[in-house]
């Protein structure tokens, strides 16, 4: 691969895409909008730099904020500088890979695939956002880790070791399913999942959420590894596209990865929202070496605050007894 002419794709896709999606005022005047640091290092690369460490490695882990344009445009053209041996989608259930495979083998327009991924009922933001990563690699193979509502319900009830077993059957002793967590990090992630929900659920519900979250990590090892197994040996990196919390290398589905195969090389990026912060460190994402080996920067989606709906829900009157 040529790494120069590569990055100059990157560049090029993201430019593109920010003349429909740049942001006015204050966010595209924050000193961050577009910058990538080395975590580890504490210092900003270049976009060259940051094409180059992916494409060193066996499992390139892409982490995003689901319905964040900026972000799906940098992993288009971070998937088309790096050439990948394969790639593993956390919105793709494992079911549907052969009637993606056959769509694009006959070179199905884009709301065919989409139409057979059933994208729009199964909640995820516009597949128009999504589709273009998928067609930057073009004829490579694609795995899914989606985790069905029936199974994340399993872990939640049962804990997550019992539900990936009944998933995955015997692939899921090599996860080591049961000790990717401290009890210390389930206690922080639990309080994290009801921060994340505004304060509106119980810690123990929190845990419980933790116990999915687990699922889905190990979900998206497996898919990642599949990919890997089923990919041309002299291309690039299997390229993992999920959220960015996915992608935490202290609690993410990189564990699963290295429980599965210790000596597999991984790197971490996290597509970010830089929000008010103006200075990296400062970011609540970015504050420890362990969570991600890279951190790129971009304005925020306009959505609605998420909060509005349990405030909402708590102000409501309720009925006497």
């Amino acid at each position: 691969m040529r790494i120069g002419r590569a990055a100059e794709l990157l560049v090029a896709a993201v430019i593109l895409a920010a003349g429909g999606l740049a942001p006015g005022g204050d966010a595209a005047a924050n000193p961050l909008s577009g910058r990538v640091f080395d975590v580890a290092a504490g210092r900003e690369i270049s976009q060259d730099e940051l094409v180059e460490a992916l494409a060193r490695s066996d499992v390139a882990i892409l982490g995003e904020v689901h319905d964040n344009p900026w972000h799906h445009a940098a992993q288009e053209g971070l998937v088309r500088a790096l050439a990948p041996r394969a790639l593993a989608f956390e919105m793709i259930p494992p079911e549907l890979e052969g009637p993606l495979e056959r769509l694009r083998a006959e070179g199905a327009p884009r709301r065919a695939v989409g139409e057979a991924l059933r994208w729009s009922e199964r909640g995820w933001p516009d597949w128009e956002l999504y589709a273009p990563i998928l067609e930057a690699a073009p004829g490579v193979p694609v795995t899914g880790g989606e985790v069905a509502a029936a199974p994340l319900r399993a872990a939640m009830r049962d804990g997550a070791e019992a539900a990936a077993r009944a998933t995955l059957g015997a692939a899921a002793a090599r996860y080591d399913v049961g000790g990717m967590l401290s009890d210390s990090q389930r206690a922080q992630a639990a309080a994290d999942q009801v921060a994340a929900h505004c304060g509106a659920i119980p810690e123990s519900v929190g845990a419980q959420m933790v116990e999915a979250q687990i699922l889905r990590d190990v979900a998206f090892a497996d898919a990642a590894l599949r990919a890997r197994a089923m990919g041309a040996d002299d291309g690039g990196p299997v390229v993992l596209i999920a959220g960015a919390g996915h992608a935490r290398r202290d609690l993410g589905a990189p564990r699963a990865l290295l429980a599965a195969e210790p000596g597999l090389s991984i790197v971490s990026l996290a597509l970010l929202e830089h929000g008010a912060a103006t200075d990296w460190r400062e970011h609540p994402w970015a504050d420890a070496a362990a969570r991600f080996d890279y951190v790129w920067f971009f304005p925020a989606a306009e959505r609605d605050d998420p909060c509005d709906a349990f405030r909402a829900r708590s102000a409501a009157p309720r009925s006497a007894p």
